[in-house]
């Protein structure tokens, strides 16, 4: 088949819905999304027996979808039967008639099996509507009925964060990214990597067996040289010692300095005076994962670096 041109004049009608939900899909992404506009689809418990779904704008696998601003779709759920549960689904029911292409896409109740126990949540009717798929589920909310009651509405659906949005949260500066407080935001490649730089640790000392032992088990130190000290953030830094039993922080032998000479702190470091100085160090340790956590809540001049050590015995 010939290379077709879509958005160029042909002297007649030829863009097709195909056409513009194939484009969406490249800018948009190939999934099911809930826009950030509107009241993204709000689910609301009218009675029990019926969810009003609230105004909102989607798009699935490209094709956009919408229920008009100030206007709501009300769904019915089925009675529920005492002494059992069930979980059902409202989902966005995409479908295409095979003898006309007509397409539409409709809100609609999928019902589950009621259970005593473990009600499941009913399949999703998947298809590729890019290549001509008759029917595709998007799912948006999960509805549980305990007895005969709605006893929750939960949200199922992703939404898609417009690209105004990601250049509201786009951070370009050191300062920017110290400041943050919520989650949400985006950092610039190039901060990130000066963030990096400004921020890196060494293992001084491998493994090294000291003259101690506790319940008769080995004891063993490890150092780290962590420069600069980062500022005003949580830093997680991995010990890798999977065969360790106890890790703990040799509170003696850790501490942090000024590299330019003058002040040495202890780690951790808290200052009843200045409380926003404070430098927390504490172990992360599980069998799967070992690591030297840092806290800040200030921004710690470069010319401060930390010496921290920690003590293990094995299992």
């Amino acid at each position: 088949m010939a290379v077709e041109i879509v958005t160029g004049f042909q002297g007649k009608p030829h863009v097709t819905a195909n056409d513009t939900a194939c484009f969406n899909q490249g800018v948009v992404g190939s999934g099911e999304y809930v826009l950030n506009i509107g009241k993204k689809f709000a689910a609301t418990v009218v009675t029990n027996n019926q969810i009003r779904i609230d105004d909102g704008e989607a798009v699935m696998q490209g094709v956009h979808f919408r229920i008009h601003p100030n206007t709501y779709i009300n769904v019915t759920i089925e009675n529920g039967n005492q002494g059992v549960k069930r979980k059902d689904i409202i989902v966005a029911r995409y479908t295409k008639e095979r003898s006309t292409g007509i397409e539409k896409i409709q809100i609609v109740v999928v019902k589950g099996t009621p259970s005593a126990d473990n009600p499941r949540v009913p399949s999703l009717k998947k298809g590729d509507i890019r290549v001509g798929t008759e029917t595709n589920e998007m799912l948006l909310y999960v509805v549980s009925i305990d007895g005969l009651n709605i006893a929750g509405v939960t949200k199922s659906f992703e939404e898609m964060t417009s690209i105004a949005d990601i250049n509201k949260k786009r951070l370009q500066k050191l300062s920017e990214i110290m400041a943050a407080t919520q989650p949400g935001f985006f950092v610039d490649a190039l901060a990130a990597k000066e963030l990096f730089k400004r921020s890196k640790f060494e293992i001084k000392n491998e493994e090294t067996a000291i003259n101690l032992t506790v319940l008769g088990k080995q004891v063993y130190t490890r150092s780290f040289e962590v420069h600069p000290i980062p500022s005003n953030t949580t830093t997680r830094i991995p010990i890798s010692v999977p065969d360790a039993k106890y890790i703990w922080l040799d509170t003696s032998n850790s501490y942090a300095y000024n590299v330019q000479g003058g002040e040495i702190y202890p780690i951790p470091y808290n200052s009843p005076k200045y409380v926003q100085n404070g430098l927390n160090v504490w172990i992360y340790n599980t069998p799967q994962k070992q690591e030297l956590v840092i806290e800040t809540a200030t921004v710690w001049p470069e010319k401060y670096y930390a010496w921290i050590v920690v003590r293990y015995y094995k299992k």
